[in-house]
């Protein structure tokens, strides 16, 4: 019979493996670090940002500046009441209950991403038609990044969206790119769709409302180690896990918020 260490280190184990296979964090953000506690200050930049052309006695532009900003780590882990497990653990089947819960942790974790987004993005705007995205409302956003003296590379889309723009040929699906146009291990992220005029296209349900574009590497994420335990070692009641989490956009010009609804849903 398993010792509860041995029942804890397996259970570890397969929301890990669970956890790695479908976070959200490392295909919305362009920077994810784990940090040894909370983070409640990231970092932020600000002035020009561009290529200038500089001529013969003329002033150096002001330089791009990068100071902090303060954010609130957020605690995406729970726990899993394991009262019934407990009384029968050896005919209790976890697995995909495992698997739920990492798949759990990692909507819990892109939430925090995308509420900081949606909270800091630069610029709002709403899609022409209520209710639809299309490739006009992209590029408008993708325009006003431009102007920024930015580029835009990602798109976050909720998969109704995503249904209609395949549906039209309008995505050019992750099956379809060819070998080394993008690395395979992107072409394996279950959140993954393709590409749409240049840009990468990402799914999710937490976007229901609202799409968001901008560039990946302005997305910075911390998150501290990953911890998963039982209440009690002697007799469980509850598997704990526990993970903080701290997202914000570096530069919110490289970030655009579009609106497909009067009033969207966060």
């Amino acid at each position: 019979m398993k010792t509860y260490e041995e029942w804890l280190e397996e259970f570890t184990k397969k929301i890990k493996e669970n956890y790695e296979y479908h976070r959200l964090d490392k295909q919305l953000a362009g920077y994810v670090y784990e940090v040894p506690k909370p983070a409640t200050v990231l970092p932020r930049g600000s002035g020009p940002r561009g290529a200038f052309g500089i001529g013969e006695g003329e002033p150096l532009p002001e330089p791009y500046l990068i100071s902090t900003q303060d954010v609130t780590p957020r605690n995406i882990g729970f726990s899993l009441d394991l009262k019934d497990w407990a009384e029968e653990k050896e005919f209790t089947y976890m697995d995909t209950l495992l698997s739920d819960l990492a798949r759990n942790l990692s909507n819990r974790g892109g939430y925090t991403i995308l509420r900081a987004m949606y909270e800091k993005a630069g610029f709002t705007m709403k899609a022409e038609t209520e209710g639809k995205l299309t490739k006009t409302d992209i590029a408008k956003a993708e325009h006003w990044i431009g102007n920024q003296g930015s580029y835009a590379d990602t798109l976050v889309i909720h998969p109704e969206q995503q249904a209609e723009f395949i549906i039209k040929n309008e995505i050019w699906h992750k099956s379809r790119i060819p070998i080394g146009f993008i690395r395979e291990e992107q072409r394996e992220q279950p959140h993954y769709a393709g590409m749409l005029n240049g840009i990468d296209v990402y799914w999710t349900p937490l976007v229901k409302g609202l799409a968001f574009v901008y560039r990946k590497n302005e997305i910075i994420v911390l998150n501290t180690p990953l911890k998963i335990d039982f209440d009690n070692m002697t007799r469980p009641k509850s598997l704990i896990i526990e993970q903080y989490c701290s997202s914000a956009a570096v530069d919110p010009r490289g970030v655009a918020k579009i609106t497909l609804k009067e009033k969207a849903e966060k």
